[in-house]
This record gives C-alpha cells, sequence and structure tokens, in this order.
C-alpha cells in the first residue's frame, strides 16, 4: 500500500482515498450516474466491485489514485489519478484522468488536477503526461486544453467505438503556461 501525500489548494485538497463501506456507496454512485458514465463509458458497479477496484488501485505501484476533498467540509467529492500500464499512447509515460462526483462545475476538477499535475511534474519529475477523452465529452476536452493539454491525435475507442482524443502535456508546457520556470 503507497503512503500517497496530501496536496492543499484553495477549493479542494486531495488525498489517500478512504477505505471504508460508506466511501464505497458514495464512490459507487458517482460511478453509476449519467454524468459520469457519459465520461467514462462504462457500465454499473456494485459495492463490491467499487471495494474491489479501489483496494487493486491500492496496492499497484503503476497507480497513483487521489481523493479529491472539497477543503471548507472535507468531504470527497471525486478522484485524480496518475497510472502507468495504458499500452494506447506511442510512449512511456503515466496517463491522467479525473472525475468529479459532486460538486462539478466550480473549478474543483480544474484546482485538483493542478494540484496532480504539479506534483507529477515537481515531485516524480515525469517529463510528460498522456490521457485520452472522449471527444463528445466538451466539458473534459475544454477542462484538459485550459490546463495545456494538446490533442495528438484522434481515434476510436476499441470497447465502445467513440471517438477519444489522445492528449498530452509537458512538464515545459505546463509550466509556460503558469509562468514559472522548469
Amino acid at each position: 500500500m503507497k503512503n500517497l501525500p496530501i496536496i492543499k489548494g484553495h477549493q479542494v485538497h486531495i488525498g489517500p482515498m478512504p477505505d471504508t463501506t460508506e466511501f464505497y456507496e458514495i464512490y459507487k454512485s458517482w460511478l453509476n450516474s449519467e454524468r459520469v458514465r457519459f465520461g467514462i463509458g462504462d457500465a454499473d458497479y456494485t459495492t463490491e466491485e467499487v471495494a474491489e477496484m479501489l483496494n487493486t488501485w491500492r496496492d499497484d505501484p503503476g497507480n497513483l489514485t487521489f481523493c479529491v476533498y472539497d477543503s471548507a467540509s472535507n468531504q470527497p467529492i471525486g478522484d485524480v489519478c496518475l497510472r502507468y500500464g495504458v499500452e494506447e499512447y506511442d510512449n512511456d509515460y503515466p496517463e491522467t484522468a479525473i472525475m468529479i462526483g459532486r460538486n462539478f462545475g466550480q473549478g474543483n476538477g480544474y484546482e485538483a488536477m493542478r494540484l496532480l499535475l504539479n506534483y507529477a511534474f515537481n515531485e516524480l519529475n515525469y517529463p510528460q503526461i498522456n490521457l485520452s477523452v472522449y471527444e463528445d465529452n466538451t466539458p473534459a476536452v475544454k477542462l484538459y486544453e485550459k490546463l495545456g493539454f494538446k490533442k495528438i491525435k484522434l481515434q476510436n475507442d476499441e470497447t465502445n467505438g467513440r471517438s477519444e482524443y489522445v492528449m498530452m502535456l509537458t512538464k515545459k508546457d505546463f509550466f509556460s503556461d503558469t509562468g514559472y520556470d522548469v
């Protein structure tokens, strides 16, 4: 099991996922919501499947999945991750993803991703981060572009045929966007 740091922002902070049945129920409700299912393209999950999935992620050294917490209430509102082992990229860099299950549309996803990317580039010294996002998931595409990700190619998701962008962000581009030196 990994010891993930707690990284504080203004509206949100990111840290380890809770390991409780109550959290698994909350996470299941996010995954099974129509809005999230549109973004991730998956089917319904049971509480047991969520618990197994999150525990697998905790034990996988190539997966750093952080819970996103609302800073005012300290309540979980989603997750952000960095993970290795995704074969759709033409490089060996990790991919990232985000899921905001509640309190969305308030800038929480943007801040959570900024915290994660800053950690990835500064603390883990990754030179590049990848992601894939469905072309028709306009809010997510706009978020990633706002963060500085560039569209590399458009391809079909082999599992469901939906068009998805492959995007990437370099450390240099991330810090030039923020005004900080690399």
